[in-house]
């Protein structure tokens, strides 16, 4: 299967589905009173800092390297973030791990990094498929997004 055909299904299809993953949403902020009015301003009136409120990673697939190792796409929503891409790795029995989301100067930092699952592997680079959710409070005051792959940036958006 294509991989750009695949990280494109799967990002719109995270985006739809990591609402159930989140637990304790209601649209309204983490505990269920406050959050932010919509415009971008805090229930008070005052400015709502974006901030990640929660952050899912899981592997779509694994296999041999191919020329997409590197590609990432990104989704936005009224609330999250979804990034689906693919990593490199030294083979292909690794799965993806989130090792941070963060809001660093305006900018959503989503850094994907890789473990190895300790079974026997094929001998060949790996490229691991994954989908990353993450729950953002204010997504529409973010300036942009970084994606980082293994501490190397690997995608750059401007939003503001």
């Amino acid at each position: 299967m294509n991989r750009r055909v695949l990280l494109a299904s799967v990002a719109a299809g995270v985006g739809g589905l990591a609402g159930c993953l989140a637990s304790g949403r209601n649209g309204r902020g983490a505990d269920g009173d406050g959050g932010t009015t919509g415009d971008g301003t805090g229930d008070d009136g005052t400015s709502a800092t974006p901030a990640v409120e929660d952050g899912v990673v899981r592997t779509v697939a694994a296999s041999c390297a191919g020329p997409d190792v590197g590609h990432v796409v990104v989704q936005r929503t009224e609330d999250r973030v979804s990034v689906g891409g693919v990593i490199g790795a030294a083979d292909p029995c690794h799965e993806a791990v989130l090792r941070e989301a963060t809001v660093e100067a305006g900018q959503l930092r989503v850094r994907v990094d890789v473990v190895r699952t300790g079974s026997l592997c094929t001998a060949c680079t790996g490229a691991i498929d994954y989908a990353a959710t993450i729950d953002v409070s204010n997504p529409g005051a973010l300036d942009g997004l970084t994606v980082e792959h293994a501490g190397d940036v690997v995608h750059e958006e401007d939003w503001s």
